[in-house]
């Protein structure tokens, strides 16, 4: 089983003088696409928060190559958040194999 992180950063903490509603209904869509991403890459969500999304890979039989899964989910998450926000957030990702 593979963990994978995603968190969801604003560049020059652009997001730091802004009202929280403002930033919920900025990051809450790009959180949904996330949910999506991880989806279609057989992954399942784990945990959410404001602007973080742990998900589960290999959790389902038949699904022996979770870490590709996972490490390719963070790349297509990444290239679309950042996209979608026309730049104005980063995503950071990264897994943990589990033991």
């Amino acid at each position: 089983m593979t963990v994978l992180s995603v968190d969801i950063v604003s560049p020059l903490d652009a997001f730091a003088s802004v009202d929280p509603e403002v930033i919920v209904r900025q990051i809450g869509p790009l959180i949904e696409t996330t949910f999506g991403i991880v989806e279609q890459h057989g992954g399942i969500v784990s945990a959410s928060g404001d602007s973080q999304v742990t998900a589960v890979f290999g959790a389902l039989p038949g699904s022996g190559h979770h870490a590709v899964s996972a490490c390719r989910a963070a790349l297509v998450v990444k290239s679309t958040i950042e996209k979608q926000s026309e730049g104005s957030v980063r995503v950071r990702a990264g897994r943990r194999p589990s033991t």
